[in-house]
């Protein structure tokens, strides 16, 4: 009986272990900074800078593929002169990551859609103007690199961004059209290159 019992315990120890690093929860913020510089001389550079933060959970297919959900938010602010630009908002994003692991360190590719919709606030910076708001919506596709760091079997940090995407960003009835009618305003393209919007860094639990 004490023999079954002990068997019993070390297959509930096994199980209970391997299910402590089957998921992860954690927390993701990113930071970006960029100066465009104006065509004429006389002109004011364009600066903006945003950022964002969310909690985020994960579950391990297997050792080397990784599925989750974050949730964000997000913030962006263009100065240019006394004008600005502002946009806010929350955004869901499921990802998908290959791992290349090597003891403590991991080197990871993830594929990543974001889906959100926020706030997009216009001031035009000529005194006595009022600030022109409308609800904005957006989607973004990124594919890029990124390396983890294991401090403990239970503790984790990241860091990745962005090498190939895809984003569209609407402004819901931000244009006017031919007769006047307030029309949505829709910005898309492809992004190539190392995209420092989407620098991300993360800190994780596994369990």
């Amino acid at each position: 009986m004490k023999k079954t019992i002990l068997i019993v315990a070390a297959t509930l120890a096994t199980v209970v272990a391997s299910a402590q690093t089957k998921m992860w929860i954690g927390g993701t913020a990113g930071f970006s900074t960029q100066t465009k510089g104006a065509l004429l001389s006389t002109a004011d550079d364009a600066k903006t800078t945003g950022g964002t933060f969310g909690p985020q959970f994960g579950y391990w297919v297997n050792d080397n593929i990784a599925v989750g959900l974050g949730l964000s938010y997000s913030s962006s602010d263009t100065k240019t002169g006394s004008a600005s630009d502002k946009t806010t908002g929350f955004a869901v994003k499921p990802f998908a990551r290959y791992y290349k692991k090597m003891d403590k360190f991991a080197l990871y590719g993830e594929l990543s859609v974001g889906i959100g919709s926020g706030k997009h606030t216009t001031n035009t910076g000529v005194s006595g103007a009022s600030d022109v708001s409308n609800d904005s919506k957006s989607m973004n596709v990124n594919l890029g690199p990124g390396v983890q760091y294991w401090f403990t079997d239970n503790w984790s940090m990241n860091t990745s961004i962005g090498l190939l995407g895809y984003k569209s960003y609407t402004d819901v009835k931000g244009a006017s059209d031919a007769s006047g009618n307030q029309v949505d305003r829709t910005d898309s393209g492809i992004v190539f290159g190392l995209d420092m919007t989407t620098l991300n860094f993360g800190l994780n639990y596994h369990f």
